[in-house]
């Protein structure tokens, strides 16, 4: 990772929070809703017809 001011070991955790702060949270509402979709589908006994496609 290579954030312009910093060298590349030396960076705070709160310059990496600033800039991936957004990208984490996506990538955890995005696990989470598989995950929770796929319990509740089994867990339900739902039978799906095609293909499950998440579009943020």
């Amino acid at each position: 990772m290579h954030i312009d001011g910093f060298r590349r070991e030396n960076i705070p955790i709160n310059i990496i929070a600033q800039h991936y702060d957004s990208l984490i949270c996506q990538n955890i509402l995005r696990n989470l809703m598989q995950s929770n979709f796929i319990t509740t589908v089994f867990q339900k006994e739902i039978n799906l017809v095609g293909t499950l496609n998440y579009i943020p």
